[in-house]
C-alpha cells in the first residue's frame, strides 16, 4: 500500500524533495461567475519572483454551483513588471461554458519564499455600472475583513460571502459595521 496515489502530480509540485511543505500547496478558492451581464476576473501579482522563483504557474480549476468541475487550464504567470497578470478573464466565453456561479480554485506551482495567494477580483457588468470590491479569502479567522462601498439612495449592495471551510457559519457570526472612529459592529 503506498499513499502516493493520494499525493498531487509531480508537475504540481514546487518542491518535489519534500512534499509537504507548504510551497507545495499554495492555494486558494475564489467566487467566480460568468451570466448574461455579469462577468469575473481575477488579478494577482507574481511576487514569487522576488523570492527567487523562475517558473510560476498558475493551475486553475473553475467549478460550477454543484460542485461538477467545468474547466481546467494552466496559465504561467507574468513577469511582476506589470505587477499584475490576469489569470482568467470571462472563462465561460473562453470555455462556451453556459452561465454558471461557482468558485475557482487557483494552485500556484514554482512559488518560492510563502504560499500565499493574494488576488484581487474584478467582478463587472456589461453596462459598465457594476462596481466591486473584493478582499481574498484567508485560511485563518479574523475580526475584521475588507470593508463594503456605501451605496447612494438609489443603489443597492450585494455582499457575497464564500466559505471554503468544511463547517457551517454559525449565525449571527458575521456582521456589518461603519467605518471610521463611531463605527460599532452589528
Amino acid at each position: 500500500m503506498s499513499f502516493e496515489p493520494l499525493k498531487l502530480p509531480v508537475d504540481m509540485q514546487t518542491d518535489r524533495a519534500r512534499y509537504l511543505v507548504p510551497l507545495n500547496f499554495a492555494t486558494n478558492f475564489v467566487f467566480f461567475r460568468d451570466e448574461a451581464d455579469r462577468h469575473t476576473r481575477l488579478f494577482t501579482a507574481n511576487y514569487w519572483t522576488r523570492y527567487g522563483a523562475t517558473d510560476v504557474r498558475l493551475w486553475c480549476r473553475l467549478f460550477g454551483q454543484d460542485g461538477r468541475a467545468l474547466a481546467t487550464w494552466t496559465k504561467n504567470a507574468e513577469a511582476p513588471n506589470p505587477p499584475s497578470s490576469s489569470t482568467a478573464v470571462r472563462c465561460g466565453a473562453r470555455f462556451n461554458l453556459p452561465a454558471f456561479a461557482g468558485q475557482l480554485f487557483v494552485h500556484v506551482v514554482g512559488a518560492a519564499g510563502h504560499d500565499n495567494v493574494k488576488y484581487a477580483l474584478d467582478l463587472y457588468g456589461d453596462d459598465g455600472k457594476t462596481l466591486s470590491a473584493t478582499h481574498d479569502a484567508n485560511s485563518w479567522p479574523a475580526d475584521l475583513y475588507a470593508g463594503l462601498p456605501a451605496p447612494a439612495a438609489d443603489e443597492d449592495v450585494v455582499l457575497w460571502i464564500q466559505n471554503s471551510h468544511p463547517l457551517a457559519i454559525p449565525a449571527g457570526d458575521i456582521g456589518l459595521a461603519r467605518m471610521g472612529p463611531t463605527g460599532s459592529r452589528g
